[in-house]
């Protein structure tokens, strides 16, 4: 009788349990590859993750086996963006400025404030709403009960197996790579909050869009928000910058500013140099850098023996220029293999001209030629001007007829002077791109310039 009790009971359990006790038990897997660089803020990611998620279907045996099973449930996770357009412009090396072509007029006022002036506040990060831990949370996990059989009581059971699994996973540690993108995307906000967007930009820019970035998110989707985050904080500094540069441009013939420039120095109120025309640089080419040389040096100390800016550009190329070739190898191969080498085989002055190429043409002009980085408040600024040094500005922005290219341009500080109609600063800015000396607030400067370069003058510059 007893082992007719026991047959019994073990045939009732074969029902309602099948041979694997958790069903559908979500499994998640965090891979970790290897050491990878490019990606983090400071001082870099150093492990990225590599999450792969797979689930375990039920196995069951017995009459249970003869029913259709539920299908495995399926963890959504967000599509990383598409970012193609920023691929194709993203930086891999040094940047190197680059010219740009006059805008057209707009009906914006040519005053009118930053989009980083507090009337439109940038929202922080919801860094609880990026948490990953929550994406993974949401994966489905069963009770050890069938609901075939026990349908009520399996319900419930299944309720408490989730809250359990998301307590589980909630209580896990965040990754080192999510803290340190919540780090980028945190001191990202604080800048632009203070008004800053270029180191802004070079966090978003390193961290969430160049092609490392791009590569590291592709194969870790589930940290899509994030760079989704650092996308939208870019596309606000692309439209502020925009902005900004479009202000500029429409005030560069502004009669009323030129007047006033002209007579800040009739009342000595005029610091740097007085108010003078720029010439326009050749159509499409890369002679911004040696334009803001030959202005400053022709606006200051001025030339030893006469030459023009045609002549200037010659100079420079016939100085600084080189080029290696290496024979039987494919011009891209070339390029591949400068780079990763960290060597620089062939350059042409005419092209574009990088830090350490200013310096180098600085040397060989008999100048002294200091990096200051971005001014940290307009009364640095002035006090350059006040020096008597010459100054040029690296500028970094965003120009209407290149989509969404970064582009690098140099142009020459001129001098400053106090306006009386507008009651600030105005800054003029030799710029040799759009061929017109250039008007500036402090606040525009603050968006646009990336880099400060002081020049000392000693004499006549010799350019044999």
């Amino acid at each position: 009788m007893k082992r007719l009790l026991a047959l019994a009971l073990s045939w009732s359990l074969s029902l309602s349990w099948p041979a694997s006790v958790f069903a559908a038990a979500a499994k998640i897997e965090i891979v970790r590859p290897g050491l990878r660089s490019g990606l983090a803020p400071a001082p870099g990611l150093t492990n990225p993750v590599q999450t792969n998620l797979s689930l375990t279907a039920p196995s069951l045996s017995g009459p249970a086996a003869l029913a259709a099973a539920p299908a495995a449930p399926q963890l959504e996770i967000p599509a990383a963006a598409a970012l193609a357009e920023i691929r194709a412009t993203a930086d891999e090396s040094e940047p190197k400025p680059t010219a740009y072509q006059n805008l057209e007029a707009a009906s914006e006022p040519l005053f009118s404030p930053s989009l980083f002036d507090g009337a439109n506040p940038l929202p922080a990060p919801d860094l609880d709403l990026l948490d990953t831990r929550r994406i993974l949370a949401q994966a489905p996990a069963r009770s050890p009960l069938s609901p075939y059989v026990f349908a009520r009581l399996g319900t419930i059971l299944d309720g408490w197996a989730q809250k359990r699994h998301e307590r589980r996973v909630m209580a896990r540690h965040i990754p080192t790579e999510e803290l340190e993108m919540r780090q980028s995307l945190e001191t990202a906000h604080a800048h632009l909050d203070a008004g800053r967007p270029q180191p802004a930009l070079d966090i978003l820019r390193k961290d969430f869009i160049d092609r490392t970035a791009q590569d590291w998110f592709q194969a870790n989707p589930l940290f899509a928000g994030y760079q989704e985050q650092g996308l939208a904080y870019h596309r606000r500094i692309e439209a502020d910058l925009l902005a900004a540069h479009e202000r500029v441009q429409r005030r560069g013939g502004s009669g009323a500013l030129i007047d006033e420039a002209k007579a800040a120095r009739a009342q000595d109120a005029l610091l740097g140099h007085p108010y003078r025309r720029t010439e326009l640089q050749a159509k499409d080419s890369g002679h911004c850098v040696l334009h803001a040389f030959y202005n400053a040096i022709d606006a200051s100390a001025g030339f030893a023996f006469p030459i023009d800016p045609a002549g200037f550009i010659a100079y420079a190329r016939r100085t600084l220029n080189k080029k290696v070739a290496i024979k039987d190898i494919d011009p891209h191969r070339a390029a591949a293999l400068e780079r990763g080498l960290g060597l620089q085989l062939s350059f042409d002055a005419g092209e574009g001209m990088a830090a350490g190429a200013m310096r180098r043409f600085a040397q060989v002009l008999g100048l002294s030629m200091a990096e200051r980085g971005p001014p940290k408040s307009e009364q640095e600024l002035l006090g350059h001007l006040r020096s008597g040094r010459e100054v040029m500005l690296s500028l970094r922005l965003f120009h209407k007829n290149h989509g969404s290219a970064l582009l690098h341009h140099q142009v020459y500080l001129l001098g400053a002077y106090p306006s009386p109609s507008l009651d600030r600063w105005i800054y003029m800015v030799q710029d040799s791109g759009s061929g017109a000396t250039d008007f500036y607030t402090w606040r525009e400067l603050q968006d646009l310039v990336r880099e400060t370069q002081v020049l000392d003058l000693t004499g006549p510059v010799k350019t044999p």
